[in-house]
């Protein structure tokens, strides 16, 4: 029902190199490079009855693929769907603290994979995810410029191949908003068990 394209100020917004007011991208990478988008439409109806959609001049902020939600009055949640990746990402707008509440990006992330277990494992869907880390060098959303988890994990940096020039990645830097201390070990959410 949503015919309005997600506006390019969303899709490429304006680098925040420091990541000061944003969370790094919490990316879903479904395996099979494939996403029924009825499985999006759904998260995002279940994203919608927990949290406000936001606006900007009286305008709600949905989209076809896309949404961003304010979960509190210094937070925006970004929730967007390119191709067969489910990106996520908070920020936080405000003149003191200026980085996003560590609890507060648990607490969605949480919601999001518990949410979206719920909603393959009801559908008899047998899609596997795996959660990596968009690399904070590229600006916007991208399909190609994921890290998974699994090489974050254990590893103080990561070089990162995805541009003209390697860079490393501190795991830390990306890691900080999304996990405690202890991250998982599980490579991939096996939603067939569920």
């Amino acid at each position: 029902m949503l015919k309005e394209k997600t506006p390019e100020r969303i899709m490429f917004p304006e680098p925040d190199h420091e990541m000061k007011n944003s969370s790094s991208v919490l990316c879903y990478h479904f395996m099979e490079k494939f996403l029924p988008s009825p499985i999006f439409h759904r998260l995002l109806a279940t994203c919608v009855s927990r949290w406000r959609i936001a606006k900007r001049q009286s305008e709600n902020q949905i989209f076809c693929g896309c949404c961003i939600f304010n979960l509190d009055l210094h937070h925006e949640l970004t929730v967007l769907f390119r191709e067969y990746v489910i990106f996520v990402q908070v920020i936080r707008f405000g003149t003191t603290a200026m980085t996003p509440s560590s609890n507060l990006c648990i607490e969605v992330k949480e919601f999001i994979t518990k949410t979206l277990t719920n909603i393959i494992g009801n559908l008899g869907h047998s899609l596997k995810f795996e959660i990596s880390i968009q690399c904070p060098k590229f600006v916007g959303y991208r399909v190609d410029c994921l890290i998974p988890l699994t090489d974050l994990q254990g590893n103080e940096d990561v070089p990162c191949h995805f541009h003209d020039d390697t860079h490393v990645i501190r795991s830390q830097d990306v890691l900080r908003f999304w996990f405690k201390e202890k991250v998982s070990h599980n490579k991939y959410v096996s939603l067939e068990l569920l």
